[in-house]
């Protein structure tokens, strides 16, 4: 008898402190009977569905269920049951008249006699979460979608400033094709250049349009080195000589000059 009243007071005291934790919980913890009603509700579920124990307790789990997940909750439910395995979904509940919370949950079957006796089961509120993983997914559309338009109007204005860059660059070359003085001649080289120095940084604006369109490709083009200087000298030139300055290239002989 001292040996039963010994046992008996510490399973009371297990179950007391099993209450505490329950009651203490910030999770929401249920307990279900085969169909989904619930045995068992702590305070954590209550203020999470936003309804009291008693309304809770003896109905059906899927009340309160979001219009939009029930068919899915209750089938997933279903499954699980029928196939004797855990639970396990993310989903939404109507909470008073507008206020939708996201929560996971997890539950376990209680096996006996060959069949379930129920389900013990997890509730966490992830609304926060999932509120911010919205707002994340929505600030990257708005972030790709500026990128879009960026890229765009880049491509728009490099293609209108393009075609009057060629026309300029057209009509220097049949300007050198006339006679012309040599000072002349050095001015009209120095527009063809600059021309051409303007319209591959149109070029390289398009690039960009490609690279961020996932459209770009790299091919090996040969070059003269010495030549690419040259031509940046000359195009610095004009510059140098307004502020009374001399440029002067100067490429070693043993420096390479055909390079890809």
């Amino acid at each position: 008898e001292e040996e039963k009243e010994r046992r008996g007071a510490l399973l009371e005291e297990r179950e007391a402190w099993l209450r505490a934790v329950n009651e203490a919980s910030p999770l929401g913890l249920f307990v279900t009977d085969p169909k989904g009603s619930c045995l068992y509700v702590n305070p954590a579920l209550e203020r999470i569905f936003g309804r009291s124990r008693n309304d809770v307790m003896g109905q059906g789990w899927s009340k309160g269920l979001h219009p939009e997940d029930r068919d899915r909750v209750v089938k997933l439910w279903q499954d699980s049951w029928g196939a004797r395995r855990h639970y396990e979904d993310v989903h939404r509940y109507v909470r008073g008249a507008e206020d939708v919370v996201w929560v996971s949950v997890k539950a376990a079957p209680v096996p006996g006699n060959g069949e379930i006796r129920g389900y013990i089961g997890v509730l966490e509120d992830i609304t926060v979460q999932c509120e911010r993983e919205t707002a994340l997914a929505e600030a990257k559309d708005r972030a790709e979608q500026a990128t879009r338009a960026k890229s765009e109007f880049l491509a728009t204005m490099s293609h209108e400033i393009r075609t009057p860059m060629n026309g300029v660059i057209g009509m220097t070359g049949l300007l050198l094709d006339t006679p012309l003085t040599s000072e002349q001649r050095e001015y009209a080289d120095a527009v063809r250049l600059s021309a051409d120095a303007l319209l591959t940084v149109i070029n390289d604006i398009l690039d960009f349009s490609k690279i961020e369109a996932g459209k770009m490709t790299i091919e090996p083009i040969p070059f003269d080195l010495q030549v690419a200087l040259e031509e940046v000298a000359d195009l610095l030139a004009l510059r140098a000589s307004e502020r009374n300055l001399e440029l002067i290239l100067h490429y070693p002989a043993v420096a390479p000059r055909r390079l890809v």
